[in-house]
């Protein structure tokens, strides 16, 4: 054999031990996905960012989107985003999803929950309706297995592993949907957890501007709606741009269990693309390989590179 091409495939395979994580302890490699691939090249940042410097940012995109896009919103544009809003309230209302959410109570419900500001995003990310109310389906199924499989107190964390794996898989296999739009669903769904607190506070300060220039308690609220509606795929447009340039802009708006979501939901669509088996067989051999990530406490920094550099947080 060619002294030159052994060389050379001694590279790649080694290459290849390094950066996929598909690669298992004995060598053998169970699955691929292209979007295991590394996209973000950029270097670790080593600047450590705070709270007030993650607000300062924000606030000053939203001074940008205030002055520049605001202006341009035309009635139609108002009428359009309102409704907007209701269906996406009433695709939700459907799906019972909230039903299930612990973190979510009559009390403490704000203006934009998590169900909200993901079923915008995926609106404006090409996602119909009955696209929603698919995977919203597919969710259910994930979670009532999940829920089945691993009842107890203690299981709560395997039990999200299992959830988030299994909606992946099932969404992807379902002929309707397809991986495409599993990967938009499925990571809007992390987006509206970290966008939240951005989101309703946008809304409160746009209500608190309409109401200082006289506006009734409804009008105020009608016109703040309609402009969190337009800024909430800006807002996690201009987070994705920041991310991309500073991995610890990226680390400190992503806590450790939108890590593990994120994570586990590729490796269910990986599966998917690649086996004829059910999510339940894909899960547990993804168990056995150590593919997943089981609790919180075991992401690590190098999961938040991965997911950072195989960019499966953006579009």
């Amino acid at each position: 054999m060619d002294k030159k091409f052994l060389l050379c495939s001694l590279v790649v395979l080694l290459v290849s031990s390094i950066f996929s994580p598909s690669i298992l302890a004995n060598n053998e490699t169970q699955i691929y996905s292209e979007e295991f691939e590394i996209v973000n090249t950029n270097s670790i940042d080593t600047t450590e960012l705070s709270a007030e410097d993650i607000e300062k940012r924000i606030k000053e995109f939203e001074s940008d989107f205030n002055r520049n896009v605001l202006p341009k919103m035309t009635e139609e544009d108002y009428k359009k985003s309102l409704e907007l809003y209701e269906t996406i309230d009433s695709i939700i209302i459907k799906s019972d999803v909230r039903e299930y959410d612990s973190s979510l109570t009559p009390n403490s419900l704000e203006k934009y929950d998590r169900y909200i500001i993901e079923g915008i995003l995926n609106d404006k990310e090409g996602l119909t309706a009955l696209d929603q109310t698919r995977i919203f389906n597919d969710a259910s199924t994930a979670r009532e297995w999940a829920l089945k499989t691993y009842p107890k107190n203690d299981q709560v964390q395997l039990r999200d592993a299992a959830r988030h794996f299994s909606w992946n898989h099932i969404s992807t296999n379902n002929s309707n949907v397809g991986v495409t739009k599993t990967r938009t669903a499925t990571i809007n769904h992390e987006w509206g957890s970290v966008m939240s607190n951005g989101v309703n506070n946008y809304y409160n300060n746009r209500y608190d501007y309409h109401k200082r220039q006289g506006r009734t308690n409804v009008g105020a609220a009608a016109l703040a709606l309609a402009e969190t509606n337009t800024y909430i795929p800006e807002f996690k447009a201009e987070l994705i741009t920041e991310s991309k340039k500073s991995y610890n802009f990226f680390k400190s708006i992503f806590t450790v269990a939108e890590i593990m979501d994120l994570h586990n939901n590729c490796w269910g669509r990986a599966y998917a693309g690649k086996t004829s088996n059910s999510y339940i067989v894909d899960f547990n051999t993804a168990r056995i390989h150590e593919e997943l990530i089981l609790s919180e406490s075991s992401v690590t920094d190098s999961h938040y590179r991965h997911v950072w550099r195989s960019e499966w947080y953006t579009y």
